[in-house]
C-alpha cells in the first residue's frame, strides 16, 4: 500500500483513540464557529486540485481539504461519530482492493463484507471492514471516460449510507454525469499552503497561542500579545503552568472558564511574567532533573484534571462491548 494510504488509515486510527473528530483538528487549525447541520441540503461544488469534483452538502460535510497532491479528503460528524472519505487519482496500484485490504487485516482484527452499490456512467467495485468501533470502505470506481477514482473511507458509526450517497455526487473533473447534482456555488479545497500560511501567523504571534472555549468544542482565537487577550477578558480566571510553581495542578480548582497558560516548550513562561502570577502557577509532578513533558502531553494532563473537576461534562465517559466474534488467544489461558 502506497505512503499516503498507510498515514491516513494511522491517522483514522489516532483519531479513533482520542476520540477526536477531523473537525475538531480543522477547528483547532482554522478557528470558526461550530458546525451547524440543517435539515434543508445546501449543495456546493468543489473541484480539486487532483481532477476529482464532488458535490456535497455543505450542511453535512466540512470543506474539502487536498490530503495529499492526489487526493481530496471530505469529513462529517463529530468528536463521537464522525466519517471521513479520501477520493485519490494515481496510477500505481495494481489491485487497489486487495493491496489496502491486506495491510489492514494485517494490523487490525477486522471482519470482511462485499458490498453493492451503483455511481451514474461507472462501475464500482468495493469492500467493507468491521474494525469494531469503527468500520472502512475501499472502493475503486471505474468510469466511462476512462477515469479511475480509488475511495478510502473510515466511519465512527454503523451508518455508512452517507459515504454511499456522497459518492453519487463524485467524477473526474469535466466528466459530469447528465443527472449530476447541481448547486449553485463552489468551493475551494483547502491546501497545505493554506495550512502552511496559518502556521507562519501562528510563528508570528510570539508570546503565546491561548486556546479559548466551553469544554465541549474546541475553538481557536488569536489574539496578536498576550497584553490584548488580558485585555479582552479581564475578569476571567488565569492559571499558569511552570516547573517553577509552588504547587501541582491537581490541588488547584479551575472554574468553568479557567484560562490555561503554557510557554514555549524550551524555554517556558517568561519569569517577568510568573513574578507577577506566582499564586496562580501550577506544575506538573515530575522526577528531579528531569526534562520538562512535550508540551502537548502537559496541555492535555492539565486541561483533563479541568475537565475531570466538572464531571467531564458533554463528554462520554462510558463504552460498551460489541459481541463481535474474535480468534481466542493463548493469553486466555492466564486469565
Amino acid at each position: 500500500m502506497k505512503k499516503w494510504t498507510a498515514a491516513a488509515l494511522a491517522a483514522l486510527t489516532a483519531l479513533t483513540l482520542t476520540g477526536c473528530s477531523f473537525q475538531d483538528v480543522m477547528l483547532y487549525l482554522y478557528g470558526g464557529d461550530s458546525f451547524v447541520t440543517s435539515a434543508e441540503p445546501d449543495y456546493t461544488t468543489c473541484d480539486g486540485d487532483n481532477g476529482v469534483t464532488v458535490v456535497y452538502d455543505q450542511n453535512q460535510w466540512e470543506q474539502p481539504v487536498m490530503a495529499q497532491d492526489d487526493t481530496l479528503s471530505l469529513t462529517t460528524g463529530n468528536q463521537l461519530s464522525y466519517t471521513v472519505v479520501l477520493l485519490q487519482t494515481t496510477d500505481t496500484y495494481t489491485d487497489f482492493l486487495a493491496q489496502s485490504g491486506q495491510e489492514l487485516e494485517e494490523t487490525t482484527g477486522t471482519v470482511r463484507y462485499d458490498i453493492g452499490f451503483t455511481v451514474p456512467d461507472a462501475a464500482v467495485s468495493a469492500v467493507r471492514y468491521d474494525c469494531g468501533s469503527y468500520q472502512t470502505i475501499f472502493a475503486q470506481i471505474d468510469y466511462d471516460c476512462g477515469e479511475t477514482i480509488y475511495v478510502t473511507a473510515a466511519a465512527r458509526t454503523q451508518d455508512y449510507e452517507p459515504i454511499i450517497a456522497l459518492l453519487q455526487n463524485v467524477w473526474p473533473t469535466g466528466h459530469a454525469p447528465e443527472n449530476a447534482q447541481t448547486a449553485d456555488k463552489t468551493t475551494k479545497a483547502v491546501t497545505e499552503d493554506d495550512v502552511n500560511k496559518f502556521r507562519t501567523r501562528l510563528t508570528r504571534i510570539g508570546d503565546c497561542v491561548v486556546v479559548v472555549g466551553d469544554f465541549s468544542l474546541v475553538k481557536v482565537h488569536v489574539h496578536e500579545n498576550f497584553a490584548e487577550l488580558l485585555a479582552a477578558y479581564p475578569d476571567a480566571p488565569f492559571f499558569y503552568a511552570s516547573t517553577k510553581a509552588p504547587r501541582s495542578y491537581a490541588q488547584a480548582e479551575y472554574p468553568r472558564d479557567v484560562f490555561l497558560v503554557f510557554g514555549r516548550e524550551s524555554r517556558g513562561l517568561p519569569e517577568n511574567l510568573l513574578e507577577r502570577v506566582y499564586d496562580r502557577c501550577i506544575r506538573i509532578p515530575m522526577i528531579e532533573g528531569a526534562r520538562s513533558l512535550n508540551l502537548s502531553n502537559s496541555v492535555a494532563i492539565v486541561t483533563y484534571e479541568a475537565l475531570r473537576q466538572h464531571n467531564f461534562e458533554h463528554l462520554l465517559d462510558h463504552g460498551a462491548l460489541t459481541g463481535r466474534d474474535e480468534e481466542p488467544g493463548a493469553w486466555m489461558d492466564y486469565l
